[in-house]
């Protein structure tokens, strides 16, 4: 990953395995409010989500000396990290809580001290509810404080690590959260989806400001690198439907190129400043906003892959006896996804990788 190192890493984040929820100091994120407010354990056999208590969840809070010692044992040498920003700044984006930052200082300082590298997440999903009230990513005024937090954890935790992600899965909790309504804050919206997207590049540009700051104060080390991660599923074209690259294209500028060309490149694609236009939607991209995104790109990718996504245009009918469940649609793009009941046969008679792209053309 760095220097030709490879780090055999695991992954997780504060809100799914810390608890701690109400202690020294912390107070609710965004995702304390939504397993509160949508608590839900659907029966035996059943496909339904489940959304569990965080309250103690795994109790890190409590037990990370002896989950830093069965990683060492485990030969584990990385652990990527979603640190709690509603731990570390409570109750607003100014006031640091002391206990927030000796938690972290300490188990950062149990990683390093069996060896494990502690790689953090500066931000996963889980707005600090103070934050949220405000209108959380749709506000533009949440970019200072994430500024003042970005600039605490460089300071505090610098020390430890020389990788760093600013965020992870921006579309996932975008699309989910300002679209489909499926995670929190809960939205179908299309005017606060943009606005969450813009706001999310602009704060992976305002976190590598402060980064190159803490590079220049010795907070963090002059090799030190900053990266986003990022969940994108490569496209398949269903069989039975046209192969066209168009399609692909069309599928990756906004699947992929839209999470990662703004803070890679510093620019859009072209679809996404369409879209706001022809909708009409309500998010002025400043020049000022580009500048700031061309000043200060990020370093490195983090890829999450789960999955391919079968995918047909949106205008292609698709008989439901073919699917399991109806197509998704998304406000944008030419493209449907859709989960075809034929996959096993489809991936094993894929036998011809097109080029250029990332899909396969599949025989049925």
């Amino acid at each position: 990953m760095k220097k030709d190192k490879f780090y055999f890493s695991v992954s997780t984040n504060a809100f799914q395995i810390e608890g701690g929820r109400n202690l020294h100091g912390r107070t609710d994120s965004l995702w304390d409010w939504f397993t509160k407010t949508y608590y839900h354990i659907p029966p035996v056999n059943s496909t339904a989500r489940e959304i569990n208590s965080i309250v103690e969840a795994s109790d890190f809070y409590h037990k990370y000396p002896s989950d830093v010692k069965i990683l060492s044992k485990l030969g584990v040498d990385a652990f990527i990290y979603n640190l709690d920003w509603a731990r570390v700044f409570p109750t607003d984006g100014t006031k640091i809580n002391p206990m927030g930052i000796q938690f972290y200082d300490r188990v950062f300082s149990e990683l390093v001290a069996g060896n494990v590298k502690p790689i953090p997440i500066l931000f996963h999903w889980d707005t600090p509810m103070w934050a949220e009230i405000k209108g959380g990513w749709t506000n533009r005024e949440i970019l200072t404080s994430f500024k003042n937090y970005c600039a605490a954890m460089f300071k505090y935790l610098g020390k430890y690590t020389d990788i760093w992600f600013v965020n992870d899965e921006n579309k996932s909790f975008t699309v989910d959260g300002y679209l489909t309504g499926q995670f929190p804050p809960c939205f179908q919206d299309e005017n606060a989806f943009v606005k969450a997207v813009h706001h999310l590049a602009l704060s992976g540009a305002i976190a590598k400001a402060e980064f190159k700051k803490a590079k220049e104060l010795g907070y963090v080390s002059p090799d030190a690198i900053l990266g986003i991660d990022d969940d994108w599923s490569p496209p398949v074209i269903m069989a039975g439907v046209d192969a066209d690259q168009k399609l692909i294209d069309n599928y990756n500028a906004w699947m992929r190129d839209l999470w990662l060309d703004p803070n890679l490149k510093g620019t859009y694609p072209q679809e996404f400043l369409d879209y706001i236009k022809s909708k009409k939607l309500d998010l002025k991209i400043t020049p000022a906003d580009l500048k700031l995104l061309q000043d200060n790109k990020l370093d490195f990718i983090g890829w999450n892959f789960y999955r391919p996504y079968f995918i047909t245009s949106k205008t292609a009918l698709i008989p439901e006896d073919q699917l399991h469940r109806p197509p998704g649609k998304l406000p944008f793009g030419d493209f449907q996804i859709v989960l075809p009941k034929i996959i096993p046969t489809i991936l094993n008679e894929c036998d011809q990788l097109h080029p250029n792209t990332y899909k396969r053309v599949c025989k049925v």
